[in-house]
């Protein structure tokens, strides 16, 4: 496929790097003696809440929510945790072999209740990936839960790579190949969960990305348990949500547009590139918006200059009686999760603001049609904009997590 190109230095540094363990050892915290047969340590670092977040109450502002989340840091700040990147085994949308990266983030000082697996919304600098930055969202490692966090494909070790942004098969397969490696390295040591069962948890992108991980799970029969999965901000019907910003001709998050783009171009190995889908203002500068890893999504939609979608989209996918928003379409309605042929049987708590001017609150009504015959809780309100309900959605949790509800 023409559109995009692997960095092949990238990848081969990606590929020493993974494969170098490191024997460390921070406070009490012993790497060689776990079994790291299926996720291999890189680093470890013994810390608090507050310092690993860092900037990550800074990078609340991005979502509208800052007081909001300083409150939350404010009350967990001093909680300690042992941070673990390293790296694991899985497979691309090929079924080729590829190793991807995470963090782990471990509490101490408390008992270890569950895993919670999180699935991360929508970043664009490597930086912010989850082995290189702390997840606003593992605020609530303080309540006993061990956070798993995988980097997709595309950011971490394999930076070098694309991302298959909303590839829900691949993606599902490495969060889940992720969690069972990460299990088997905690496996009768001390961190070990008491609990079997685990949460899945995400937003926005992640939100969509834990469902089709409940859907594997329980479609292929994995060997996971899960107890609950607490989304929130999902686009579960990727065609809605792609045609609400054709028709409207607005898109709030205009580097949405060209993540979707890439993603369903590397779904259905699309043979195309930025000229056959964006307009050439946005074409020539794609691959380095998009691929170099080093903007954050603020920067570049200010580089956009624009949030009406004819402007970023090209005639081709604009107009939907071409071939090429044909395909498109097809691979739009293969990754809508809410199109499966499936309701989840686990329980799911479902949160999404009514004004989310992001996602449109369609998505949620879309999946409550859907899924009727599930276990599903809805919480549906005025939570303000897509960034700003982030907090909210997370307070949820904290209190869902708190009462023990599921």
């Amino acid at each position: 496929m023409k559109l995009f190109r692997l960095s092949i230095l990238a990848i081969v540094a990606s590929v020493i790097a993974s494969c170098t363990p490191v024997p460390v050892v921070f406070a009490d915290f012993d790497a060689s003696s776990l079994d790291q047969s299926l996720f291999t340590v890189t680093s470890v670092k013994s810390t608090t809440i507050g310092e690993a977040a860092g900037g990550a109450a800074t990078k609340a502002t991005t979502f509208g929510g800052q007081n909001l989340i300083q409150r939350i840091f404010e009350q967990v700040a001093k909680s300690e945790i042992i941070e673990i990147v390293g790296t694991y085994h899985t497979k691309d949308r090929h079924h080729k072999d590829l190793i991807l990266s995470g963090k782990v983030i471990i509490p101490t000082g408390v008992p270890i209740k569950r895993y919670i697996l999180l699935s991360h919304y929508t970043i664009s600098a490597n930086g912010q990936s989850p082995s290189r930055s702390f997840p606003l969202e593992a605020v609530l490692s303080n309540l006993g839960y061990v956070f798993v966090v995988p980097d997709y494909e595309g950011f971490g070790v394999t930076a070098g790579h694309p991302h298959p942004y909303l590839c829900m098969e691949q993606t599902a397969t490495n969060v889940a190949d992720m969690f069972k490696a990460v299990r088997k390295m905690l496996e009768g040591s001390k961190y070990a969960p008491e609990f079997e069962d685990i949460f899945l948890m995400g937003y926005s992108q992640g939100a969509a990305t834990s469902m089709a991980t409940l859907s594997r799970i329980e479609v292929l029969d994995e060997p996971i348990k899960v107890r609950a999965a607490l989304v929130g901000g999902g686009p579960y019907d990727l065609s809605y949500t792609y045609q609400d910003y054709i028709t409207s001709n607005s898109c709030n998050f205009p580097y949405a547009l060209l993540m979707v783009a890439q993603g369903m171009a590397m779904s259905g190995d699309l043979d195309c590139n930025p000229a056959d889908l964006m307009t050439p203002e946005v074409a020539v500068h794609f691959d380095d918006w998009v691929n170099s890893k080093k903007y954050s999504t603020t920067d570049i939609n200010n580089a956009i200059g624009t949030k009406q979608t004819d402007k970023i989209l090209g005639p081709q996918l604009m107009d939907p009686t071409t071939d090429l928003a044909a395909s498109f379409y097809k691979e739009l309605n293969k990754n809508s999760i809410s199109l499966f042929a499936w309701t989840p049987r686990t329980p799911v708590y479902m949160f999404h603001s009514i004004n989310d001017d992001v996602v449109p609150f369609e998505n949620a009504t879309i999946a409550r049609s859907k899924w009727n015959d599930g276990n599903i809780q809805y919480n549906f309100g005025y939570y303000g904009g897509h960034g700003a309900a982030l907090p909210r959605f997370i307070f949820t949790v904290e209190t869902f997590l708190k009462e023990g509800k599921w």
